[in-house]
């Protein structure tokens, strides 16, 4: 059901996609191209920068305190 879903959505962004392009000569179509590259890219950078600031942010979280030992309990031995 899902699977039938999603493809459904992409079929109807190509649709969507097509559509707009309709409305545009075929110069300014060599235009949208551009624009649809350089959007992809800034997606994909705007990605790869959070998934480094989340694994910065992990390891800062759990290396220090490991190191440290502050998670651990301090026991007398008698």
């Amino acid at each position: 059901m899902k699977r039938d879903f999603a493809e459904r959505l992409c079929t109807a962004g190509e649709y969507q996609k097509k559509a707009v392009r309709a409305l545009f000569s075929d110069k300014m179509n060599g235009h949208l191209d551009v624009i649809e590259r350089e959007v992809k890219a800034m997606f994909v950078e705007m990605l790869s920068d959070v998934m480094s600031e989340c694994q910065t942010e992990r390891k800062r979280e759990s290396g220090p305190k490991a190191a440290k030992g502050e998670n651990a309990r301090k026991i007398d031995i008698l």
